[in-house]
């Protein structure tokens, strides 16, 4: 009776695929804000990655605007008098207007073709004409957009502009290199105006009443009272990205220098840091609010005039490189590359907490966990080990010659870190103490990462797959059959192994030895990302989203509903759903059960029992994982063949690994229940084959 139900609801499941299932945005908020642009109410953001942020309401609510934006890096905004046209620039993509506040958007790049020209990293309007600051010099448009054509006469052979400022009939320009340059004739002639600036590389410019202010790349705050014709130093040698006046204060933003603010037209600057992140390279204001976007923590905004910051979550914009589950079961961590770690404690229902105290870096590239502790991977700064849910973290480096951390596989006891470089490090003891396990591997510069008992697999650049059966002690190439070598992801299911590449997916199902391309179905072949559950693959890509398969890959169907960031860095499955990290658009949340995945019936009466059985389907043995301490209870695990009848029985489990094997099972479907002190805890299917 028991199987008969289980079968039923099974089917249950399988049946009910509900038509309006979605990809959901859970968060966390931050990420890398590069411009804004105001007009009346109307305050617009400008991320990269996540495309345009608009606020109409002083920041209490921010909404993505990005309909028909198919570039999402952006680098500059310009608003119009009436608050509902806008214009974007982008990296790579030019320019995309919109005429209802950007509700919609459309690419206007007549005249702009070139790598060069459709690189916008500065935009203004001056009456009629629309001024876009390109890799290219100066474009103007005096048809709202329809044409661009090029005015860079006087501006000499260094041509990066980088940001305007207008004042009546004079525009200024400041460009990479090559200083600050004044048209008085609308861009018809520039001259330049550097008398006194020590530093030419001009990223930021402001007019307030007479003053003009310069804010250079490593050279700090540059004024002049007449028009540029000779500058004087205003402020220390900092890195200035940006400025806002309001009434008669300045504020100015710098790269690794927060804010600081001037009541005096520049004569003395004050840092106002209070709660902010130091990076900073955009600023706006809307009513009594500032707002500080940030190099990847996303937006700040203070209510009293820079005296205190906040953190706003209003923006997702995060780059979630990496997703790890916590042991818990319902604890996700999202490492973000420039804004650390993020935690949230309730399966990515409820708010995310920033977790980066003792974090010495937040360049996060890789998250594992093992058992309690959770282990972060940087680009630069090697590992960090936490042991109390991320509240604080620890450079575990000992052993580590490498500390560009890109990837982390865990096997019980074993957790592997290939590394940029330096190839493959091992710890058995949680992180503490690592060693180098790289005999015959000869490329040592490690993508990715998949283990499984004693097999583990190693992804490389433009190096192809390696294999040990020994736990790391000695790898060999396997390749053969590998049409693309640069391997970004690798999973197993099962005796299954699945690699992703430039050049698709590709499976092989002895141990690398040969390897079959599976892109049926693939629209498109970047793959950046694999995870698996039983025969279900999931593949994220470089701009054209996930893609699933319920048969190893044998077939590939697109699974972008509700998804508006193509470009997938992560993917990781937590119970009955799957999780995806985004470039520019955070973590997404989706239930298995929408892709045609039935689970296993699961009742799970302690949370502290958290179990997997892998691989599933098996050949030759399986594992059954449990988590926590298993000698204050009593574990079982029986096996039942289709009619009902007991088959296998495991009684007093006091090991968090047990191999189940093949006696009494041949080929065939057997359904399984978990005991805990002879109470059912959780029902599931085991496939052998």
């Amino acid at each position: 009776m028991k199987i008969k139900l289980f079968l039923s609801l099974l089917l249950i499941f399988l049946l009910r695929l509900n038509s309006s299932a979605q990809w959901q945005p859970i968060g966390p908020g931050g990420g890398v804000i590069k411009c804004f642009a105001s007009a009346g109410s109307n305050l617009f953001a400008g991320t990269y990655g996540g495309g345009v942020f608009l606020t109409s309401n002083n920041g209490l609510l921010w909404t993505r605007v990005n309909n028909g934006l198919t570039n999402l890096d952006i680098l500059s905004l310009a608003v119009s008098s009436n608050g509902t046209t806008v214009f974007a620039g982008t990296y790579n993509g030019g320019v995309f207007k919109s005429t209802n506040s950007g509700g919609n958007w459309t690419a206007v790049n007549a005249g702009l073709t070139s790598t060069a020209e459709l690189q916008v990293g500065a935009m203004a309007i001056s009456g009629t004409n629309i001024f876009a600051g390109t890799n290219a010099g100066v474009y103007i448009s005096s048809d709202n957009g329809g044409s661009w054509l090029p005015f860079n006469n006087g501006l000499g052979t260094t041509l990066d502009v980088l940001c305007f400022a207008v004042s009546g009939s004079n525009i200024f320009v400041g460009i990479g290199s090559g200083g600050v340059f004044l048209s008085t004739n609308n861009g018809g002639l520039w001259t330049a105006v550097n008398t006194g600036l020590t530093d030419n590389y001009v990223k930021a410019l402001i007019i307030n009443g007479s003053t003009i202010f310069a804010g250079t790349d490593a050279g700090g705050i540059f004024k002049s009272l007449n028009n540029g014709a000779q500058w004087t130093v205003s402020s220390p040698a900092v890195h200035c990205t940006s400025f806002i006046s309001i009434g008669t204060s300045i504020y100015a933003g710098f790269w690794g220098g927060g804010v600081s603010k001037s009541t005096n037209n520049g004569g003395l600057w004050t840092p106002v840091n209070a709660g902010l992140d130091i990076n900073v390279l955009a600023l706006a204001n809307a009513g009594t609010t500032i707002f500080a976007g940030t190099d990847g923590k996303g937006l700040y905004t203070s209510s009293n005039n820079g005296v205190n910051w906040l953190a706003d979550q209003g923006i997702t914009n995060t780059n979630a490189q990496s997703l790890s589950i916590a042991t818990s079961g319902t604890d996700i961590f999202a490492g973000v590359f420039g804004g650390g770690v993020f935690l949230s404690s309730n399966n990515g229902s409820g708010p995310w907490s920033a977790v980066n105290t003792g974090l010495t870096t937040p360049s996060i590239q890789a998250l594992a966990t093992s058992g309690l502790t959770v282990l972060a991977g940087t680009y630069s700064n090697g590992i960090f080990k936490s042991t109390n849910n991320g509240a604080q973290w620890t450079v575990a480096n000992t052993g580590l010659t490498n500390l560009n951390v890109t990837s982390f596989a865990v096997s019980g006891p074993n957790i592997y870190a290939g590394t940029f470089g330096g190839g493959i490090f091992k710890s058995t003891d949680n992180g503490s103490n690592w060693i180098a396990v790289n005999t015959g591997l000869t490329n040592t510069t490690i993508l990715s990462l998949a283990t499984n008992g004693t097999k583990v697999y190693a992804g490389t650049f433009y190096g192809g797959v390696f294999y040990s059966n020994n736990n790391g002690t000695s790898w060999s190439a396997e390749n053969n059959g590998l049409t693309n070598n640069n391997i970004n992801a690798l999973t197993l299911s099962g005796e299954r192994v699945f690699a992703g590449t430039f050049g698709g997916v590709f499976s092989s199902i002895n141990n690398g030895t040969s390897w079959s391309v599976q892109n049926t179905g693939l629209t498109e072949n970047d793959i950046i990302a694999l995870v698996s559950l039983d025969s279900n693959i999931f593949a994220g890509t470089d701009g054209g989203g996930v893609f699933y398969s319920n048969n190893y890959g044998n077939t590939w169907t697109e699974g972008n509903t509700g998804l508006t960031n193509f470009s997938i860095f992560s993917l990781s499955i937590s119970g009955s759903n799957i999780f995806m990290g985004t470039k520019g658009g955070g973590v997404w949340k989706r239930q298995l059960s929408e892709f045609g995945i039935a689970l296993g019936l699961k009742e799970t009466v302690n949370n502290k029992t958290r179990f997997n059985i892998y691989p599933n389907p098996f050949t030759s043995s399986s594992t059954l994982h449990i988590e926590g301490d298993l000698n204050a209870n009593k574990i079982s695990l029986v096996i039942y063949d289709l009619i009902g009848k007991e088959v296998k029985r495991l009684e007093n489990i006091k090991e968090n690994n047990v191999i189940i094997d093949r006696i009494n099972l041949i080929d065939g479907i057997y359904f399984y229940k978990l005991l805990e002190n002879n109470k059912i805890i959780a029902t599931g299917k085991l496939v052998a084959e």
